[in-house]
């Protein structure tokens, strides 16, 4: 759920902590909001609890559920709140249809080029 950095205040005791810890740097936001709960997660605790990992050997904590709301490390409010720490995940990026990503050619598309480019043979 996009969300616009530093809109509420960030408490005082906090500010300092920070302060301590960064100076000079913009505090980032350490999580990612969920607009709707997921499939794989647990229909008893909808109602308000901690989210932990789909797979049964993992069942590691990857954030929490709170419907009141919770405050982003950047200070804004973002109600509901269905949060996945960020530290707890790996960021993947859906691929496009393209055969092409990032400038690297998949087999498929090479193989495709190289018919392309092969000179018929008499």
């Amino acid at each position: 759920m996009p969300h616009e950095p530093e809109q509420h205040q960030i408490s005082a005791r906090r500010k300092l902590k920070d302060l301590k810890h960064s100076v000079g740097a913009n505090v980032a936001c350490s999580s990612y909001f969920l607009e709707e709960t997921l499939s794989w997660m647990d229909e008893a605790l909808l109602a308000e609890g901690k989210i932990h990992c789909p797979t049964l050997k993992c069942q590691s904590r990857l954030g929490a559920l709170q419907w009141s709301g919770s405050q982003c490390s950047c200070g804004t409010w973002v109600t509901p709140s269905i949060k996945i720490t960020k530290s707890r995940v790996d960021a993947v990026f859906k691929q496009s249809n393209l055969n092409i990503v990032t400038g690297v050619v998949l087999p498929n598309a090479a193989q495709t080029y190289a018919a392309e480019t092969t000179p018929p043979t008499v």
